[in-house]
């Protein structure tokens, strides 16, 4: 199902989503899980691991090393290099 599956003639289509409410709540379970899972990467040595480990596997892709607060979820987006 896409969103714009979920619109007819300008309306939501709650028929569509009826129909698909298992599925979705499914997906949505799933999700709840995976965010209780991916809680602990903002651990600092999980994250630093990350950081280490990009830098060696591609030490001259352009961007910079990422800091620590942009794997633990930052919206800076800033690297050690200051892009």
């Amino acid at each position: 199902m896409s969103p714009n599956d979920l619109l007819r003639d300008g309306r939501m289509d709650v028929e569509l989503l009826r129909a698909e409410r298992s599925e979705l709540n499914s997906i949505a379970g799933t999700a709840v899980r995976l965010d209780v899972d991916a809680a602990p990467i903002s651990e600092a040595a999980f994250v630093d691991a990350v950081a280490d480990a990009r830098t060696t596997l591609n030490p001259n892709c352009g961007i910079g090393r990422v800091t620590r607060e942009h794997l633990a979820g930052s919206s800076t987006g800033a690297t050690d290099d200051g892009r």
